[in-house]
């Protein structure tokens, strides 16, 4: 490869160039061949038969048939029973191991997991059954990991939706492998978050004001304020209410296809009077209202607006 090839790779994935690298140099190690080779040996792993497809298909299928033959089987579930009743942890993590280690798929993840801890390996080259190490036993391929890190998401989320996501790291994360992640992320949240958990109002930092003058305009008042409505200037309501003669159905109609041209004021002598109670201007008391009304729309939905 040349120096200008060289380059340009790594700057394109470094990350993966990393993984590469690392993958090709150990497999050059004997240690590590001679640890492959006897996993192989004791799972009957031949990988030079494995160079078709379907040769390997018909291997892997018979491979979990028996793994599946010996966890359902009568032995094995007495001593799953019995394995319930131990009440120290370390020691049911220690003999749940053992029990597992029966179960040829479950044999193959633990020397897996075995030999990639050996070799320091980030988790990512044997955690995953579609690359790195499970791949490289199986059919002697190298497919190193492309990113070290992955997203994570809530595995019981019902369909189009999701409860949580989680950046799951295998290692120090470079400053473009943070930069994709966090791409990512704020995809998948647009995507699946309901929108209304979605903060997209801009909180002032003069907000416990803003709420001061909300309880004490609709909260801790015995009567609540009358709302005046009207059309903000030059918008379209406003051009129809000075130019145009409509019936209130036909205006009705015009207001409900044009909501962002009306703004809702409260009653301006009970706004002044709250005003001087907070030593807050008229026109300020309008706005924390106005900016308390947008956080209660993003938060909680139109509905909860209408019942102050």
């Amino acid at each position: 490869m040349k120096r200008k090839d060289f380059n340009k790779s790594s700057i394109k994935n470094p990350e993966h160039f990393r993984n590469e690298i690392r993958f090709k140099l150990l497999v050059a190690l004997p240690s590590f061949q001679k640890d492959v080779r006897e996993i192989r040996n004791e799972l009957n792993i031949q990988p030079d038969k494995f160079t078709d497809d379907e040769a390997f298909a018909n291997w892997y299928e018979k491979f979990v048939v028996k793994s599946d033959t010996i966890r359902n089987s009568r032995d094995f579930l007495e001593a799953k029973a019995r394995l319930n009743t131990i009440k120290e942890y370390a020691e049911y993590l220690k003999q749940e191991w053992k029990l597992n280690d029966k179960i040829p798929l479950f044999r193959f993840r633990h020397r897996v997991e075995i030999l990639g801890k050996k070799y320091k390996l980030p988790a990512n080259f044997y955690d995953n059954q579609s690359n790195g190490l499970p791949v490289y036993i199986m059919r002697n391929i190298m497919i190193p990991p492309a990113n070290n890190w992955t997203i994570q998401q809530d595995p019981d989320g019902g369909k189009g939706t999701t409860k949580w996501f989680a950046i799951k790291t295998y290692a120090p994360l470079s400053k473009k492998e943070i930069s994709e992640a966090k791409k990512w992320l704020v995809s998948l949240q647009k995507h699946y978050f309901p929108k209304e958990i979605t903060i997209t109002s801009r909180i002032k930092k003069q907000f416990d004001r803003d709420l001061l003058a909300f309880k004490e305009l609709v909260l801790e008042r015995k009567h609540k304020p009358v709302k005046r409505k009207k059309y903000e200037e030059h918008s379209y309501l406003s051009l129809v209410k000075k130019n145009y003669k409509l019936s209130p159905k036909e205006f009705r109609e015009l207001e409900r296809l044009h909501k962002n041209d009306i703004v809702t004021n409260f009653d301006e002598i009970i706004t002044k009077e709250t005003a001087k109670k907070l030593k807050m201007k008229p026109a300020a008391v309008r706005q924390a209202i106005r900016r308390i009304f947008e956080l209660i729309k993003t938060f909680f939905g139109d509905e909860f607006i209408a019942k102050q």
